[in-house]
């Protein structure tokens, strides 16, 4: 990989997860997880109903976690 770049995402002390080429993968063959599934997420919104969420071994796709 270039160094270059993985210097310059991280240059201020944050990785900018939504436009890295670090962790973008795909670790199932289906789009979306099933209901009840445990996945590894990153919280990127919290709101009164619920929480944004990007799914990391969905290819950074985006949910909402509802607080009910």
């Amino acid at each position: 990989m270039n160094e270059d770049k993985i210097s310059s995402q991280e240059s201020d002390g944050e990785v900018d997860y939504k436009n890295s080429d670090l962790v973008k993968c795909r670790f199932y063959e289906r789009r979306v997880p099933e209901k009840d599934e445990i996945v590894a997420v990153v919280t990127t919104d919290i709101k009164e109903l619920g929480a944004y969420v990007r799914l990391l071994e969905y290819d950074n796709i985006e949910g909402f976690i509802m607080l009910s």
